[in-house]
């Protein structure tokens, strides 16, 4: 709600009072519609390189303060353009939706998960504080990573599903 108010004066006293009230939910709508469009990856949904580039910086400033990343994972797609080519740009933009969700789901804990370019990932890890509670572990994660949790085979069949 916006409201504009103003005093009417005849001979510097004041004889009345008059404003408008006006509702800018639509604008707010919009306003944050145009932040999430700025900072969120159409294809994905995840974080863009913009959001990335200033947490980034965020956190290395704290980092040497605080000591709160623990790792930052960067993920390239290998052999993603014969996707594009052989199998369409729309079975290319389910591979990366997909890879998306999985390191979301991956990565539930931390700090930021962004797409940084066209088969780029970008992931802060957030340090565990001593005597904290269950978070991911760095090393858990790498396993994970490497028992195929994200990059299991991806195989044609209806969207978000896998077989």
């Amino acid at each position: 709600m916006r409201l504009w108010i103003d005093v009417g004066r005849e001979h510097g006293s004041p004889v009345r009072v008059f404003g408008a009230k006006l509702n800018v939910t639509s604008e707010i709508e919009t306003w944050e519609r145009l932040r999430r469009m700025a900072e969120r990856d159409p294809l994905t949904g995840l974080a863009n390189r913009a959001v990335f580039d200033a947490r980034y910086r965020e956190a290395v400033g704290d980092t040497l303060h605080h000591g709160f990343v623990a790792a930052l994972v960067l993920i390239d797609l290998d052999h993603f353009k014969p996707i594009n080519d052989g199998l369409g740009h729309a079975a290319g933009d389910e591979c990366l939706r997909q890879v998306a969700m999985r390191l979301q789901r991956l990565f539930k804990d931390a700090m930021l998960v962004a797409r940084v370019g066209g088969d780029e990932f970008a992931v802060m890890l957030r340090r565990q504080p001593e005597g904290a509670g269950p978070g991911i572990e760095i090393g858990e994660a790498a396993g994970r990573w490497r028992h195929g949790a994200v990059l299991q085979r991806l195989r044609p069949g209806r969207r978000g599903q896998e077989r």
